[in-house]
């Protein structure tokens, strides 16, 4: 009886895996996407940022809403395994967390091209052939100068990968690449909310 109850155990911890694993990622640095406005600020991510002379600024942040909100300018920001420039978090009218973006820029095609590629390697691995997850690619780099790979769960999330070649605020051209996971439903479910 121990045995078959065992091995009932095991199954349903292997089947929980697996349904786990259909879904695109919704947890970052603590934060779960869906997440209201105060729980993001008040989040070690934010706290690490915003600490020491700059704590004034997360008060402020705290304070005063905004559409989104950057962190990594001041600590270096690691996630996946690499660091970013930046990451940052988008919130919806009804102060929700539905997206988050990472970014880092290149001067040279062929670096950002290498970090785009080991990425996507990375995201094939952790996504690519799993039921239930929808892979989306451009290839074609010529036509916007942009590459893209687009993983959908089909129940909201959709996590993006792309390189594109693009003019910076001050005016230089730089290559970026660019990691973005998104809640489309949480999206759909705050901007309903906000019309009640």
């Amino acid at each position: 009886m121990k045995r078959v109850f065992l091995i009932l155990f095991v199954l349903a911890l292997a089947s929980a895996a697996v349904t786990a694993q259909d879904r695109i990622q919704d947890t970052f640095f603590g934060v779960k996407l869906g997440s209201d406005y105060r729980s993001v600020c008040r989040s070690d991510c934010f706290r690490n940022e915003y600490s020491g002379s700059n704590r004034w600024a997360l008060r402020d942040l705290m304070r005063y809403k905004r559409e989104s909100v950057s962190v990594g300018s001041r600590h270096r920001l690691i996630f996946a395994g690499y660091y970013w420039e930046e990451a940052k978090f988008y919130f919806t009218d009804a102060e929700v967390f539905y997206k988050i973006r990472f970014y880092i820029p290149y001067s040279d095609k062929r670096s950002s091209e290498e970090r785009y590629n080991e990425l996507r390697a990375g995201l094939q691995k952790r996504y690519g052939g799993l039921t239930g997850i929808s892979v989306e690619t451009d290839d074609v780099w010529n036509d916007d100068d942009a590459v893209s790979v687009t993983y959908r769960d089909g129940q909201g999330r959709s996590c993006v990968l792309s390189r594109e070649f693009r003019e910076a605020q001050g005016g230089k051209k730089y290559y970026y690449v660019f990691l973005r996971y998104e809640d489309n439903d949480v999206k759909l479910k705050a901007s309903y909310l906000e019309d009640l």
